[in-house]
């Protein structure tokens, strides 16, 4: 039996997301707000992120970006006791990888991951 690294498979999924393959993108009239889209209208939404090491603020910026992931909590809310994150329907979320290491929101980061993996199971 050939065994893989973990490493391996995350840089493997990082090279195939950077391939010269594109998604589809969102059908909206310019009305609408692309944040509150759904992905259940298209063939496929993935959102992917690795090496947050413990920094939340990083995180945050990448859930407020992202097309696939939501902010539950209050965004402007300068109390950083936790962060609540929902997975938009019809969409797919990969973790990478590398959750802690020096960064001051370790077990934050790492408890909005699990209840993120709780409300979708």
């Amino acid at each position: 039996m050939q065994y893989f690294h973990p490493l391996f498979a995350t840089v493997l999924l990082h090279l195939l997301l950077r391939a010269s393959f594109s998604f589809p993108a969102p059908l909206m009239d310019a009305s609408s707000d692309s944040r509150t889209t759904s992905c259940s209208s298209h063939p496929f939404r993935l959102g992917y992120v690795t090496d947050v090491e413990g920094n939340l603020e990083f995180f945050k910026s990448f859930v407020d970006r992202s097309n696939v992931l939501d902010r539950i909590d209050d965004p402007n809310d300068r109390n950083d006791s936790h962060l609540e994150i929902s997975l938009r329907d019809g969409c797919y979320f990969v973790y990478g990888g590398d959750s802690v290491d020096k960064g001051p929101g370790d077990i934050r980061f790492c408890r909005a991951l699990v209840s993120l993996k709780k409300t979708i199971s």
